[in-house]
């Protein structure tokens, strides 16, 4: 559920920002249209016979995996440069952050070692990371045009 929701703000998000369209804001039955199609996605690869396979855990493994490594790197991002992101700014709060980054991103990297399908999950990790740079790219470079074409 956290999921869906947060991936139906980040596409509200984007088509505010003009890199995804701008229907993906309308609501539908009550609904946002951005929720409802990534629910009809998931009962799609549901109908079709997915929920069974054996890939399906080895991308549910790769994805908390992968949920681990994002908020590990943030955590020890927030231990690392805390004037922007930990309020107090005080050393417990550092330390506590820096920690938990630590355990992890250990923890992520110790699923990794002792998965029976190593390299299953490291190629669904690898295609997931090159999607989402790409993506970041794209965003990054087409905000930095519009915010270009305003400067006189």
């Amino acid at each position: 559920n956290a999921l869906l929701q947060g991936l139906t703000r980040m596409m509200v998000s984007w088509s505010h920002e003009r890199f995804l369209p701008v229907w993906l804001r309308a609501r539908w039955v009550g609904l946002p249209v951005s929720l409802f199609l990534l629910a009809v996605s998931v009962g799609a690869m549901l109908l079709s016979g997915m929920a069974g396979e054996p890939e399906t855990f080895s991308y549910v493994r790769a994805g908390i995996i992968l949920w681990w490594l994002v908020y590990g790197a943030v955590l020890l991002a927030q231990g690392v440069r805390p004037e922007k992101a930990l309020h107090p700014d005080t050393g417990l709060n550092r330390a506590s952050a820096a920690c938990g980054g630590i355990v992890a991103l250990g923890g992520a990297v110790g699923l990794l070692i002792w998965d029976p399908e190593r390299w299953t999950v490291l190629l669904f990790l690898g295609v997931v990371l090159a999607v989402g740079l790409l993506c970041h790219a794209v965003r990054v470079h087409m905000l930095r045009f519009k915010s270009d074409s305003f400067r006189p």
